[in-house]
């Protein structure tokens, strides 16, 4: 059975007529009537009545002609839901992304998307930075919002990268403590301090920078813990166990008033990109990209 014979019965029931029902469909009487013939007698039924040159539906043609019906409008989205996909109109686009560097940006990225996009099945997936940058590879993920911690390794790795804005590293503290007054300190002031890292594990980069900038001002640092999340390092801080060196993004997180971020003299800053992969044939990349190119990031400011 073919979607064409449906096509040629739907018409010559509607028609009543196969020579009228044949000029419908731009096919000769007699293309029409075999076709017709062909459907029946892989049916096995009668689907017409014939009288003369007119024809009428038998009780099981009437019946066919609903499941016909069903069966061409169901082809006919189909067709056109793979046409507007092929141009971006519609299918399914996949975000994942670091939560810190994503929080001031993400809301707005996908909300003007869903606005110029609403066919579109937006997923979002909070990852780990190596969990992402595997995401990406593996095209579990379609654009990644992350911190391009290692830009050398990620070009590598064949990503196109979209600059968003940038982000230095800062001491965080409570309050309360000695420092939190200070505009600008040295990493070597906190040499008596116990500190909170995000777990190695979790991102290698960012922990793996803090310690470098500490030791470049003479600290072997006491780390007391290691959290899996960036929250947990921001709320160990808080409670007192201890200060960390952090992107100053985590003020993204509202912190309490019992919290303090410091500049330091000596730091390290990173680039926050949109990054995907150069062999991703979604269509829906360039609209994402084109969104990006109109959208201004200079106001994120983390003071």
């Amino acid at each position: 059975m073919e979607l064409r014979q449906l096509r040629y019965f739907v018409a010559a029931a509607k028609y009543s007529n196969f020579t009228d029902a044949a000029k419908h469909v731009f096919i000769s009487q007699s293309a029409l009537s075999l076709q017709i013939a062909q459907l029946e007698a892989e049916l096995g039924v009668m689907l017409f009545v014939r009288k003369g040159r007119s024809v009428h539906l038998s009780p099981v043609g009437r019946m066919f002609w609903d499941e016909a019906n069903a069966v061409l409008s169901r082809a006919e989205k189909s067709i056109q839901a793979v046409r507007e996909a092929s141009k971006g109109i519609n299918g399914i686009f996949r975000i994942g992304f670091l939560s810190s560097p994503a929080r001031r940006v993400l809301p707005q990225i996908a909300a003007e998307f869903q606005a110029s996009h609403p066919k579109v099945a937006l997923h979002l997936e909070r990852f780990t930075y190596a969990d992402l940058t595997r995401a990406l590879e593996t095209g579990a993920v379609d654009l990644a919002i992350m911190t391009a911690f290692t830009p050398n390794v990620l070009a590598t790795k064949d990503f196109f990268l979209h600059k968003m804005y940038t982000v230095s590293m800062c001491a965080i503290m409570r309050r309360t403590h000695r420092l939190s007054t200070e505009t600008r300190i040295k990493a070597g002031d906190l040499a008596d301090d116990p500190f909170v890292f995000l777990a190695r594990s979790r991102n290698p980069e960012l922990f793996d920078d803090a310690l470098h900038l500490l030791a470049s001002d003479g600290i072997s640092p006491n780390i007391v813990a290691q959290p899996q999340r960036m929250e947990e390092v921001v709320l160990f801080v808080e409670s007192g166990v201890g200060v960390s060196i952090v992107p100053r993004y985590v003020k993204s997180y509202g912190t309490s008033p019992n919290l303090c971020l410091v500049d330091l003299y000596e730091t390290k800053s990173y680039d926050v990109v949109a990054a995907w992969m150069k062999g991703n044939s979604n269509p829906l990349i360039d609209c994402v990209v084109q969104q990006l190119d109109g959208m201004n990031f200079s106001s994120l400011v983390f003071d």
